[in-house]
């Protein structure tokens, strides 16, 4: 029996690997942050400024922990997305294998199977596997985090004379690296430190945590590595600030239902039409919820991390999808689990049944997804046009610019970076030394003109066609007293 196990789980896996690497597309989306993400690589690779060669006016310098793992690949492979995108693949994989001893320790075999299959057959991660983004790695650190907190935990219960130092030791590094690839992964030493605090009543045993959290943000800061840019984006008035969080907390549980109804199928519309308000109710109950259970001191790590993950995300401005809630969609069905399984023992089990089937069904009718933008015929016939005719001292402005910098080595600036300074764009222009404004004939409006005067206060903005295509047309900027 035991070997009929081990063989399925290899089987398991081995589709897992076999499904996703074949269906591994070549290019990637225009998405700008995955271009920022591999120049800080290849600026480590190549020993040069962490935060250089991205654009002209980059609004924030990430983390160094996600360019650290890209960097190795490039190093040995160069510039292949798809291999770069394999690493998605193999972090997952090691996710499944946390989500399985996680589960094991929380609630029983059974569920840790259940949840394992359940995770390695997601829609989303099948779709999402081909962006190169922070957030699969993320996830990764964190759900291994919280697997080597609780065998830490777990091997102190049995006996304090158990020598559990190994366990304790990945558990702060595992903490410090996912510190290292989102600011995010200070919920882990905020948790943490409540832990210990709160709960055991001993912050002491903190410190080795506190010290991973000092020497990663010396080396973000060392790095050059800023979230001013994240700050600022959350700067609004009292009333505005207030509005956001409202919105963020209905917002939340959509993308959560979205993450569990399988995405890009005929049942994700049934998450959408979820009242606002019902929303806002459901998220402050399961906060409320926590709040009680830290009061009366009945709460572990993964809950005090649910916590301080979920309160960021509704003081911060997301819309980026159900990605966001990547590192709590485990911890958070343990939870639910946790309160509905003594109730109802093989309701959840069949309800998982069917979306383990409904999985498999999704991913088989996306199975030709595809989605890049980079290596279309339009794209590549300006990212050439762009190489050749702009020269290095020479900039321009264009909605994806850190893509379309590292893909022709030309500096750019995006038209606006803050929502506030959308409207009057092109005052850019001047103090920034543009001389060539690129546009998409599908998003700009100014795409559809041949020359256009754009008003300023002294100058005269006067924009020239030079070259276009059928997507994407290219303006010489040209000033006039």
């Amino acid at each position: 029996m035991k070997i009929l196990q081990t063989l399925t789980a290899f089987v398991i896996f081995g589709l897992f690997f076999i499904i996703n690497i074949y269906t591994l597309n070549a290019g990637h989306n225009w998405g700008d942050d995955f271009a920022q993400y591999i120049q800080h690589a290849i600026n480590l690779c190549e020993h040069q400024n962490y935060a250089s060669h991205i654009s002209l006016d980059p609004w924030i310098i990430y983390p160094p922990g996600f360019p650290l793992l890209l960097s190795s690949l490039i190093f040995w492979f160069g510039l292949n997305l798809k291999i770069l995108k394999s690493l998605n693949i193999l972090l997952w994989a090691l996710s499944a294998l946390a989500v399985y001893g996680l589960t094991l320790r929380k609630l029983d075999r059974f569920w840790a199977r259940i949840l394992t299959v359940w995770f390695l057959t997601s829609p989303f991660f099948f779709l999402y596997k081909q962006n190169i983004l922070s957030d699969i790695p993320f996830m990764c650190f964190v759900l291994l985090t919280l697997w080597a907190f609780t065998k830490f935990e777990e091997q102190e219960n049995i006996s304090p004379k158990v020598d559990n130092r190994l366990f304790l030791l990945l558990a702060v590094f595992f903490m410090s690296c996912s510190f290292l690839i989102r600011w995010a992964g200070i919920g882990l030493f905020l948790a943490v430190i409540t832990y210990f605090s709160v709960i055991k009543q001993n912050w002491k045993k903190s410190l080795s945590f506190i010290l991973g959290a000092v020497i990663c943000w010396f080396i973000t800061l060392r790095l050059g590595a800023s979230a001013l840019g994240y700050i600022k984006n959350t700067s609004h008035s009292l009333p505005d600030w207030i509005w956001a969080s409202i919105n963020n907390m209905a917002y939340i549980v959509r993308i959560t239902l979205d993450f569990f109804l399988p995405y890009r199928s005929i049942i994700t519309p049934l998450s959408h039409p979820l009242n606002s308000i019902c929303a806002d109710l459901l998220f402050l109950g399961l906060m409320g919820t926590l709040c009680r259970c830290l009061y009366q001191r009945t709460i572990d790590l993964m809950d005090c991390f649910m916590f301080f993950y979920l309160a960021g995300l509704v003081f911060w401005p997301i819309d980026g999808g159900a990605r966001y809630i990547l590192p709590i969609v485990i911890p958070l069905t343990i939870y639910m689990l946790r309160w509905i399984k003594p109730a109802f023992q093989k309701i959840p089990a069949f309800i998982f049944m069917v979306l383990i089937l409904l999985n498999i069904f999704t991913i088989f009718a996306n199975f030709k997804f595809n989605d890049d933008a980079i290596l279309t015929k339009d794209a590549l016939e300006m990212m050439r046009f762009v190489e050749l005719n702009i020269k290095p001292g020479e900039f321009y402005m264009f909605n994806k610019p850190r893509a379309l910098g590292l893909f022709t080595q030309r500096l750019g600036a995006s038209f606006w970076v803050y929502p506030p300074d959308q409207k009057e764009w092109y005052k850019r222009i001047k103090p920034l030394h543009i001389r060539y404004l690129i546009g998409d004939k599908q998003q700009d409006q100014f795409s559809h003109y041949d020359r256009f005067r754009l008003p300023t206060v002294h100058d005269a903005i006067f924009c020239t066609k030079i070259w276009e295509n059928n997507r994407y047309k290219i303006f010489k900027v040209s000033l006039q007293a």
